[in-house]
């Protein structure tokens, strides 16, 4: 949460000179989606802590480590990670919204005037 609230304020201040309502809501959008995904993050591995458990528990009786490493690994670890970069990407995304004009925003080429 901190992290989008920081990359969105960081982004106004090097590209924006001035506020409008789309900056507003990407902060609020932004804290919103951190603390929805870390809320939904944590029911899901409070929902999966069976799981974990007995994947430790078989991992230290009978020292099958690989099952819990493959559950950690491919389960909770890239859920968490995509949960961070899409919260980073959408609050640096909206925040751009007002100021961010894409191809327009290239010089355009004028011919000159020998004469």
């Amino acid at each position: 949460m901190f992290l989008c609230i920081f990359f969105s304020t960081r982004i106004k201040s090097i590209y924006s000179d001035r506020y409008c309502i789309l900056d507003y809501l990407s902060i609020y959008l932004s804290i919103y989606l951190s603390i929805y995904l870390s809320i939904r993050i944590s029911l899901a591995i409070y929902m999966y802590l069976p799981l974990v458990t007995l994947s430790i528990y078989l991992s230290i009786k009978y020292a099958y480590k690989d099952f819990f490493y493959f559950f950690y690994t491919w389960w909770i670890l890239p859920n968490i990670r995509k949960s961070i970069y899409l919260s980073i990407y959408l609050s640096i995304y909206l925040s751009n919204g007002c100021h961010n004009k894409g191809a327009n925003s290239l010089p355009k080429w004028k011919p000159t005037h020998a004469l």
